[in-house]
Formats: C-alpha cells, structure tokens, sequence
C-alpha cells in the first residue's frame, strides 16, 4: 500500500491519482527550510531542551540560519501551546486507516476534555483552520470515548489577517468522526490500482501535474472553451468563477513543468528552447557607507519610521497601539468561509 499524508489529504480526497506521485525529492527552497528549522526550535523547546526560541538566534538549524525576528514569530506558538495549561504532545505520529500516516505538531487535552489539535504556520500563505482535512484526521488520530469536543486551531504569526494570528475552528466529536469517514472511503479508493485522476484547483503543488495526461486534457479543453467564447454564455460570476480554474489548472502545470526543466537542467541534461541566466542583485557599496559619506559630502542615511509588524519583530507587545483602516477593496468568491468570518 502506498502512504497517504494528511497534509497532502486535500489533493487525494479529490484526486486519487495525486496520491500516486512520485515524492518530491528535489532541494527544499529557503521558504521550506526556513519552516523546518522554526518547527525544530518549538519542538526542541516544548519539550524543555531549552527555555525559549531566543536560545537560538544566531545558529543554523535544519539549513537555515536562525534570527531575531524567526525566534520573535516562533516563540507565539510555543507561549499559547503553554497557555493551554495541559499537557501536550510535540510532533506525535499519528497511524489511521488505509496507511494514512503524519506527525501532528500538537495535540492538547485540557481539563474540559476538549481535545485541541494546534498547527504551526510560518509561511505567510493565509491557512483557515476550518474544514481543514490534515487537522481533522489528526483529531480523529487522537479521540477518545471521554473527549467531549474537538478546536482546531492555526497559529500563523507572520501575515496580517482580520482573526489575527491564532485562528480556531470548533467541532463535535460527531462532525470529525463523519467528515473523517467520508476521507477513510477517499482513502481507500487511492489505495485502488488504476486510480483516476480528477484534476481542479487542488493540482497546485501536485508532483504529477507535469504529466498528468487528465489535467493536460482539462487545459485543451479549457483552450478550446475561451477560443470560442463558451465561457461568455454564463453570467458574469460563473464565468469569472471557469477563468479563475483556468488559472489555477494551468498555473499548476505551468510551474510543475517549470520545476522539472530546472532540474533537468541542474543535472546537465540538454532542455531544448531552454537555459540558465545568472540572478544580478541590487547594488551594494563597496566601502563603508561613513568612508563615502566622507568623501563624498552626501548624507546617505536616513531615519524612517517602523512598522508595527517591524517593532513586533524588535519584541514589542503591540497590543491595544495599532489601528487598521481599509485602504481599498479585494475581489473575492462569497464562499461560505468568507462570509462567516465577514460577519464574525
């Protein structure tokens, strides 16, 4: 049987093919190994091998050098896993039927027997807690007889969102139990030889979008729809909702390809119409700044105002400071999701 993770179980539960792609074994980029060292660090001190992610500022971990601001961000999670007072467990394999297996970064029980299942986010890709499968299937990893509800909670320190930084989502033992036997059923059909593909927006970021013979089908078609004009004979909306999948199907092979002629590449196989050009920075100066100020006569330093994001990173407590104002408006799909947080 193939191993299905839960934090791939938002492809696989619609697409059974996706389940079938080959690991990516290519270099992690900055962004991944920047996650991974600040998962470490909580881990390392929730379990009291050190006092605090300020510990380690100033060393590389997991291949990514640790600074002030990463231990600043990292430190949130490990301050509300504590505030929790229960015990919790750091970074458990969590085994469930169909082979599906993964680490859950914290499971907490407190004295009401609410069962909290806690997902840390360093990227700064907005995460919803709500209907997330990889935190469902965690919780049913973890439920017991005695539970008497489940929190799903995702703690996102970095980008800006309305909720604020940790965001929650509540269930009872009943829900988890129902919508995690639907993905148990999405499971086993994975675990089917001949699986079908089904491709939609989930592709992004599946390893077999290069050659997935489905999604490539679905882009010819969608190429023939737009040519024609078919897309103009819904209204407005629907026909706004069939371009933004476009996007999303060919954005998915698009960078899936991308990614495999860049490795190809790398290993010095010949790509033809393709080739590497060298990444030029922006200019540095080549002597200390005071020496040419000196020579110079020009004043090339300035004092600007921080941010309140920048001033959280120097370790102020910006509660009750800050205000926001609505600077514009963003075009957005009036999903449920959105209007609950909307009138939240």
């Amino acid at each position: 049987m193939i191993s299905l993770y839960p934090s791939h179980a938002h492809r696989w539960i619609k697409c059974s093919m996706s389940a079938h792609a080959p690991r990516d074994t290519a270099a992690r980029n900055d962004a991944a190994l920047e996650g991974i060292a600040a998962h470490k660090i909580a881990g390392s001190v929730l379990k009291n091998e050190a006092s605090g992610a300020h510990d380690f500022v100033g060393r590389t971990i997991g291949g990514h050098f640790v600074t002030s601001d990463m231990a600043i961000f990292t430190q949130i999670y490990i301050d509300y896993i504590r505030s929790l007072n229960a015990d919790y467990s750091v970074e458990m394999e969590v085994k469930l039927p169909h082979n599906i297996n993964g680490r859950c970064d914290n499971a907490v029980i407190t004295a009401s027997n609410i069962l909290h299942i806690v997902d840390f986010k360093f990227g700064w890709k907005i995460v919803e807690p709500q209907m997330h499968e990889a935190m469902m299937l965690y919780a049913r990893g973890f439920l017991q007889p005695h539970h008497q509800s489940v929190k799903l909670t995702i703690v996102q320190p970095r980008p800006n969102h309305t909720l604020g930084k940790i965001r929650h989502a509540d269930y009872s033992v009943d829900q988890i139990v129902y919508h995690t036997d639907y993905f148990f059923e999405r499971a086993a059909l994975a675990q089917q030889p001949n699986p079908i593909a089904t491709p939609g927006r989930w592709c992004d970021g599946c390893n077999n979008a290069v050659t997935c013979a489905a999604l490539g089908y679905n882009i010819y078609d969608i190429f023939e729809i737009v040519s024609h004009g078919g897309h103009l004979q819904h209204n407005l909306g629907e026909s706004l909702k069939f371009l933004q999948l476009a996007h999303t199907l060919i954005t998915a092979q698009l960078k899936s390809t991308e990614a495999e002629v860049e490795a190809n590449l790398s290993r010095g196989v010949h790509v033809p119409g393709w080739m590497f050009e060298p990444k030029i920075g922006h200019r540095k100066w080549k002597f200390p700044l005071k020496i040419i100020e000196a020579m110079s006569g020009f004043n090339l330093t300035k004092t600007v105002e921080l941010s309140p994001a920048q001033a959280e990173m120097l370790g102020l407590n910006t509660d009750g400071l800050t205000t926001t104002q609505q600077t514009g408006k963003s075009l957005v799909e009036a999903t449920h999701q959105k209007m609950e947080n909307y009138f939240k």
